[in-house]
Protein backbone atom coordinates (compact mmCIF):
# COMPACT_ATOMS: atom_id res chain seq x y z
CA UNK A 1 0.00 0.00 0.00
CA UNK A 2 2.47 2.43 0.71
CA UNK A 3 4.51 1.51 -2.64
CA UNK A 4 1.40 2.03 -4.21
CA UNK A 5 0.76 5.71 -2.76
CA UNK A 6 4.07 6.48 -3.49
CA UNK A 7 4.00 5.85 -7.09
CA UNK A 8 0.95 8.03 -7.25
CA UNK A 9 2.78 10.70 -5.47
CA UNK A 10 5.46 10.27 -8.42
CA UNK A 11 2.85 10.94 -11.43
CA UNK A 12 3.20 7.29 -12.25
CA UNK A 13 -0.23 5.76 -12.13
CA UNK A 14 -1.93 8.99 -13.73
CA UNK A 15 -4.58 10.82 -12.25
CA UNK A 16 -6.47 8.06 -10.22
CA UNK A 17 -5.89 6.14 -7.31
CA UNK A 18 -7.69 3.21 -5.68
CA UNK A 19 -7.26 1.76 -2.59
CA UNK A 20 -8.97 -1.14 -1.54
CA UNK A 21 -7.00 -3.11 1.68
CA UNK A 22 -8.17 -3.14 5.11
CA UNK A 23 -5.84 -0.68 6.25
CA UNK A 24 -6.44 2.69 8.61
CA UNK A 25 -4.66 5.55 6.00
CA UNK A 26 -2.41 7.74 7.57
CA UNK A 27 -2.14 11.76 7.65
CA UNK A 28 -0.16 12.89 4.94
CA UNK A 29 1.56 16.55 4.44
CA UNK A 30 2.29 16.62 0.47
CA UNK A 31 0.19 16.87 -2.30
CA UNK A 32 -1.60 14.97 -4.64
CA UNK A 33 -2.83 17.78 -7.09
CA UNK A 34 -2.70 15.69 -10.46
CA UNK A 35 -5.15 12.77 -8.54
CA UNK A 36 -8.65 13.50 -10.32
CA UNK A 37 -10.28 10.56 -9.19
CA UNK A 38 -10.19 8.81 -5.84
CA UNK A 39 -11.76 5.15 -4.97
CA UNK A 40 -11.62 3.60 -1.34
CA UNK A 41 -13.58 0.39 -1.12
CA UNK A 42 -12.84 -1.62 1.98
CA UNK A 43 -10.62 0.52 3.67
CA UNK A 44 -10.06 1.85 7.21
CA UNK A 45 -11.23 5.17 6.94
CA UNK A 46 -12.53 6.99 10.11
CA UNK A 47 -11.09 9.11 12.60
CA UNK A 48 -8.27 10.33 10.06
CA UNK A 49 -10.34 10.71 7.18
CA UNK A 50 -9.19 14.26 6.88
CA UNK A 51 -5.57 13.73 7.07
CA UNK A 52 -5.20 11.58 4.14
CA UNK A 53 -7.96 13.53 1.82
CA UNK A 54 -6.55 16.78 2.65
CA UNK A 55 -3.66 16.80 -0.25
CA UNK A 56 -6.30 15.76 -2.85
CA UNK A 57 -7.73 18.80 -3.53
CA UNK A 58 -8.11 18.84 -7.63
CA UNK A 59 -10.52 15.65 -7.06
CA UNK A 60 -13.13 15.70 -9.41
CA UNK A 61 -14.41 12.10 -7.87
CA UNK A 62 -14.45 10.67 -4.66
CA UNK A 63 -16.34 7.52 -3.96
CA UNK A 64 -16.03 6.12 -0.04
CA UNK A 65 -17.63 2.18 -0.32
CA UNK A 66 -17.13 0.08 2.50
CA UNK A 67 -15.07 1.61 4.84
CA UNK A 68 -14.49 0.12 8.34
CA UNK A 69 -17.45 0.79 10.76
CA UNK A 70 -18.55 3.66 8.11
CA UNK A 71 -17.95 7.00 8.32
CA UNK A 72 -19.98 9.04 10.95
CA UNK A 73 -19.23 12.72 9.52
CA UNK A 74 -19.07 14.52 6.40
CA UNK A 75 -15.00 15.14 5.94
CA UNK A 76 -13.70 18.63 6.36
CA UNK A 77 -11.13 18.44 3.54
CA UNK A 78 -13.87 18.29 1.17
CA UNK A 79 -14.79 21.49 1.31
CA UNK A 80 -11.21 22.28 -0.20
CA UNK A 81 -12.24 20.08 -3.15
CA UNK A 82 -13.71 23.05 -5.32
CA UNK A 83 -13.98 21.27 -8.61
CA UNK A 84 -15.60 17.82 -7.45
CA UNK A 85 -18.57 16.86 -9.69
CA UNK A 86 -18.92 13.56 -8.11
CA UNK A 87 -19.46 12.17 -4.22
CA UNK A 88 -20.08 8.78 -3.56
CA UNK A 89 -20.34 7.93 0.23
CA UNK A 90 -23.14 5.44 -0.09
CA UNK A 91 -23.92 3.05 2.88
CA UNK A 92 -22.30 4.73 5.67
CA UNK A 93 -23.02 6.09 8.77
CA UNK A 94 -23.07 10.17 8.06
CA UNK A 95 -24.77 12.28 10.62
CA UNK A 96 -24.77 15.83 8.95
CA UNK A 97 -24.48 18.58 11.23
CA UNK A 98 -25.57 21.61 10.43
CA UNK A 99 -22.49 22.68 10.02
CA UNK A 100 -21.27 19.93 7.46
CA UNK A 101 -24.68 20.26 5.83
CA UNK A 102 -24.31 24.13 4.57
CA UNK A 103 -20.49 23.02 3.12
CA UNK A 104 -22.35 20.15 1.32
CA UNK A 105 -25.01 22.78 0.35
CA UNK A 106 -22.31 24.85 -0.92
CA UNK A 107 -20.51 22.84 -3.17
CA UNK A 108 -21.42 23.94 -6.84
CA UNK A 109 -19.53 22.31 -8.97
CA UNK A 110 -21.07 18.66 -7.99
CA UNK A 111 -22.78 17.12 -10.74
CA UNK A 112 -23.65 13.61 -8.91
CA UNK A 113 -24.37 13.36 -4.57
CA UNK A 114 -24.93 9.85 -3.42
CA UNK A 115 -25.68 9.58 0.44
CA UNK A 116 -28.35 6.41 0.45
CA UNK A 117 -28.46 4.62 3.10
CA UNK A 118 -26.72 6.98 5.79
CA UNK A 119 -28.86 8.36 8.78
CA UNK A 120 -28.37 12.05 7.46
CA UNK A 121 -30.82 13.82 10.01
CA UNK A 122 -30.78 16.67 8.08
CA UNK A 123 -30.39 17.44 4.49
CA UNK A 124 -28.62 20.33 2.74
CA UNK A 125 -30.00 23.12 0.68
CA UNK A 126 -29.63 21.64 -3.01
CA UNK A 127 -30.00 25.75 -4.31
CA UNK A 128 -26.46 26.21 -4.96
CA UNK A 129 -25.99 23.04 -6.74
CA UNK A 130 -26.94 24.41 -10.62
CA UNK A 131 -25.20 21.13 -12.13
CA UNK A 132 -26.62 18.48 -10.10
CA UNK A 133 -28.26 15.57 -12.35
CA UNK A 134 -28.43 12.71 -9.90
CA UNK A 135 -29.58 12.67 -6.47
CA UNK A 136 -29.25 9.76 -3.99
CA UNK A 137 -31.02 9.72 -0.71
CA UNK A 138 -32.90 6.10 -0.70
CA UNK A 139 -33.02 4.76 3.17
CA UNK A 140 -32.00 7.66 4.71
CA UNK A 141 -34.84 8.49 7.15
CA UNK A 142 -35.73 11.73 5.87
CA UNK A 143 -39.09 13.16 6.87
CA UNK A 144 -38.88 16.24 4.60
CA UNK A 145 -38.77 17.07 1.34
CA UNK A 146 -35.39 18.24 -0.31
CA UNK A 147 -35.53 21.89 -0.01
CA UNK A 148 -33.90 23.06 -3.73
CA UNK A 149 -34.37 20.55 -6.30
CA UNK A 150 -36.50 22.38 -8.69
CA UNK A 151 -34.34 24.75 -11.21
CA UNK A 152 -31.53 21.94 -12.13
CA UNK A 153 -32.14 21.53 -16.05
CA UNK A 154 -30.11 18.55 -15.94
CA UNK A 155 -31.29 16.65 -13.55
CA UNK A 156 -32.02 12.75 -14.53
CA UNK A 157 -32.59 10.59 -11.13
CA UNK A 158 -33.83 11.83 -7.79
CA UNK A 159 -34.01 9.12 -5.48
CA UNK A 160 -36.01 9.23 -2.40
CA UNK A 161 -37.08 5.96 -2.07
CA UNK A 162 -37.72 4.24 1.33
CA UNK A 163 -38.06 7.12 3.63
CA UNK A 164 -40.59 8.45 6.02
CA UNK A 165 -42.04 11.27 3.54
CA UNK A 166 -45.80 11.50 3.79
CA UNK A 167 -46.76 13.67 1.20
CA UNK A 168 -45.70 15.69 -1.83
CA UNK A 169 -45.26 19.51 -1.17
CA UNK A 170 -48.60 21.17 -2.97
CA UNK A 171 -46.42 23.27 -4.88
CA UNK A 172 -45.32 19.96 -6.68
CA UNK A 173 -48.26 18.74 -7.23
CA UNK A 174 -50.58 22.21 -8.38
CA UNK A 175 -47.61 23.81 -9.73
CA UNK A 176 -48.36 28.01 -11.27
CA UNK A 177 -49.09 27.55 -14.13
CA UNK A 178 -45.21 29.37 -15.13
CA UNK A 179 -43.88 26.65 -13.03
CA UNK A 180 -45.84 23.74 -14.47
CA UNK A 181 -42.55 22.48 -17.23
CA UNK A 182 -40.16 23.22 -14.50
CA UNK A 183 -42.08 21.16 -11.97
CA UNK A 184 -42.76 18.12 -14.31
CA UNK A 185 -39.17 18.20 -15.19
CA UNK A 186 -38.47 17.49 -11.45
CA UNK A 187 -41.22 14.84 -10.92
CA UNK A 188 -40.57 12.72 -13.57
CA UNK A 189 -36.96 11.62 -11.93
CA UNK A 190 -38.13 11.50 -8.70
CA UNK A 191 -38.51 7.91 -7.41
CA UNK A 192 -40.66 7.98 -4.04
CA UNK A 193 -42.16 3.66 -3.54
CA UNK A 194 -41.43 2.66 -0.07
CA UNK A 195 -42.68 5.62 1.46
CA UNK A 196 -45.11 5.36 4.07
CA UNK A 197 -47.94 7.50 2.32
CA UNK A 198 -51.42 7.20 3.07
CA UNK A 199 -53.43 6.25 0.66
CA UNK A 200 -55.29 9.57 -0.12
CA UNK A 201 -51.92 11.45 -0.59
CA UNK A 202 -50.36 8.75 -2.97
CA UNK A 203 -53.64 9.43 -4.97
CA UNK A 204 -52.70 12.74 -4.94
CA UNK A 205 -49.79 11.74 -7.01
CA UNK A 206 -52.07 9.83 -9.34
CA UNK A 207 -54.65 12.90 -9.74
CA UNK A 208 -51.27 15.12 -10.72
CA UNK A 209 -50.15 12.50 -13.41
CA UNK A 210 -53.89 11.52 -15.13
CA UNK A 211 -54.33 15.57 -15.36
CA UNK A 212 -50.66 15.80 -16.95
CA UNK A 213 -51.49 12.68 -19.24
CA UNK A 214 -55.16 14.29 -20.59
CA UNK A 215 -53.08 17.97 -20.78
CA UNK A 216 -49.73 17.95 -21.45
CA UNK A 217 -48.35 14.37 -21.91
CA UNK A 218 -45.42 15.34 -23.56
CA UNK A 219 -43.84 17.02 -19.73
CA UNK A 220 -44.11 13.14 -19.13
CA UNK A 221 -41.89 12.18 -21.32
CA UNK A 222 -38.34 11.13 -20.65
CA UNK A 223 -39.38 10.42 -17.12
CA UNK A 224 -38.15 7.11 -15.31
CA UNK A 225 -40.23 4.40 -14.63
CA UNK A 226 -42.66 4.57 -11.58
CA UNK A 227 -41.60 8.32 -10.66
CA UNK A 228 -43.72 10.45 -9.08
CA UNK A 229 -45.68 7.50 -7.55
CA UNK A 230 -46.02 5.75 -4.37
CA UNK A 231 -47.98 1.95 -4.18
CA UNK A 232 -49.37 1.71 -0.61
CA UNK A 233 -49.51 -1.58 1.30
CA UNK A 234 -52.82 -2.40 0.44
CA UNK A 235 -51.94 -1.76 -3.68
CA UNK A 236 -49.24 -3.93 -2.91
CA UNK A 237 -50.56 -6.39 -1.73
CA UNK A 238 -53.54 -6.26 -4.73
CA UNK A 239 -50.94 -6.32 -7.41
CA UNK A 240 -49.07 -9.44 -5.96
CA UNK A 241 -52.26 -11.09 -6.39
CA UNK A 242 -52.70 -9.02 -9.84
CA UNK A 243 -49.23 -8.26 -10.88
CA UNK A 244 -50.26 -6.66 -14.28
CA UNK A 245 -52.71 -4.52 -12.56
CA UNK A 246 -51.75 -0.83 -13.24
CA UNK A 247 -52.36 2.04 -10.26
CA UNK A 248 -55.55 3.18 -12.05
CA UNK A 249 -56.98 0.14 -12.45
CA UNK A 250 -56.38 -0.91 -8.94
CA UNK A 251 -58.20 2.37 -7.69
CA UNK A 252 -60.79 1.93 -9.73
CA UNK A 253 -61.19 -1.64 -8.29
CA UNK A 254 -60.99 0.15 -4.75
CA UNK A 255 -63.22 3.10 -5.24
CA UNK A 256 -65.83 0.57 -6.11
CA UNK A 257 -65.65 -1.64 -2.83
CA UNK A 258 -65.53 1.64 -0.94
CA UNK A 259 -64.73 2.13 2.64
CA UNK A 260 -61.22 1.21 3.45
CA UNK A 261 -63.05 -1.56 5.78
CA UNK A 262 -64.58 -3.32 2.75
CA UNK A 263 -60.74 -2.45 0.67
CA UNK A 264 -58.57 -4.06 3.27
CA UNK A 265 -61.04 -7.40 3.87
CA UNK A 266 -61.46 -8.12 0.19
CA UNK A 267 -57.58 -7.84 -0.04
CA UNK A 268 -57.34 -10.21 2.74
CA UNK A 269 -59.70 -12.48 1.24
CA UNK A 270 -57.69 -12.70 -2.15
CA UNK A 271 -54.51 -13.47 -0.30
CA UNK A 272 -56.03 -15.94 1.75
CA UNK A 273 -57.25 -17.63 -1.84
CA UNK A 274 -53.75 -17.08 -3.50
CA UNK A 275 -52.81 -19.22 -0.70
CA UNK A 276 -54.75 -21.65 -0.50
CA UNK A 277 -54.32 -22.03 -4.80
CA UNK A 278 -50.47 -21.86 -3.84
CA UNK A 279 -51.04 -25.16 -1.88
CA UNK A 280 -53.66 -26.77 -3.65
CA UNK A 281 -51.17 -26.26 -6.75
CA UNK A 282 -48.02 -27.64 -5.04
CA UNK A 283 -50.06 -30.66 -3.68
CA UNK A 284 -51.32 -31.59 -7.57
CA UNK A 285 -47.75 -30.53 -9.25
CA UNK A 286 -45.59 -32.95 -6.21
CA UNK A 287 -48.00 -35.45 -5.37
CA UNK A 288 -50.60 -35.85 -7.45
CA UNK A 289 -48.64 -38.84 -9.85
CA UNK A 290 -46.16 -38.59 -12.08
CA UNK A 291 -45.82 -39.69 -15.46
CA UNK A 292 -43.86 -42.22 -16.28
CA UNK A 293 -40.23 -41.77 -17.79
CA UNK A 294 -40.31 -41.75 -21.57
CA UNK A 295 -37.88 -43.92 -23.34
CA UNK A 296 -36.62 -42.41 -26.47
CA UNK A 297 -36.43 -46.26 -28.09
CA UNK A 298 -40.45 -46.19 -28.18
CA UNK A 299 -42.21 -45.63 -31.50
CA UNK A 300 -43.33 -42.30 -31.90
CA UNK A 301 -47.71 -42.10 -30.56
CA UNK A 302 -46.65 -44.13 -27.49
CA UNK A 303 -47.31 -42.39 -24.77
CA UNK A 304 -47.84 -39.00 -26.27
CA UNK A 305 -51.16 -38.68 -23.61
CA UNK A 306 -48.52 -39.11 -20.72
CA UNK A 307 -46.21 -36.63 -22.18
CA UNK A 308 -48.87 -34.42 -22.64
CA UNK A 309 -49.31 -34.80 -18.57
CA UNK A 310 -45.88 -34.19 -18.32
CA UNK A 311 -45.63 -31.41 -19.75
CA UNK A 312 -48.51 -29.54 -18.70
CA UNK A 313 -47.15 -30.48 -15.04
CA UNK A 314 -44.25 -28.76 -15.51
CA UNK A 315 -46.01 -25.84 -17.05
CA UNK A 316 -47.73 -25.50 -13.67
CA UNK A 317 -44.56 -25.79 -11.99
CA UNK A 318 -43.40 -22.74 -13.00
CA UNK A 319 -47.13 -21.31 -12.30
CA UNK A 320 -46.31 -22.79 -8.98
CA UNK A 321 -43.29 -20.91 -8.58
CA UNK A 322 -44.94 -17.65 -9.53
CA UNK A 323 -47.53 -17.69 -7.39
CA UNK A 324 -45.12 -18.78 -4.31
CA UNK A 325 -43.59 -15.09 -5.44
CA UNK A 326 -46.73 -13.43 -5.08
CA UNK A 327 -47.50 -14.78 -1.64
CA UNK A 328 -44.23 -13.86 -0.38
CA UNK A 329 -45.49 -10.22 -1.12
CA UNK A 330 -48.45 -10.56 0.19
Amino acid sequence: MASMIKRCWRRETGSTLKINQWVELPALSVDFDHVEELTFMSTGLKARTDGFLKGFKNLKRLTINRAMDGLTQLPDSIGQMKGLTHLDLNRQSIVLTEQSANLLGGMSTLEVLKLSRNPLGRLPDFSAMPRLQEVRLEGTGIDQWPVGLRDQTGLRTIDLRNNQLREAPAALLNPAAEQLETVARVNRVTLLEGNPFTRQNALQLWDYRQRLMQTRPDLLEGGLQGAFEVNTPLHRRYRAVYPDATYGQVEDYFNGLGTEERIQAEVDRLGVALRRLNSQLSEWAYTGGRAPAICVCEKPGKHRSQARSLFSRRAYSQLLAEAHCATARL
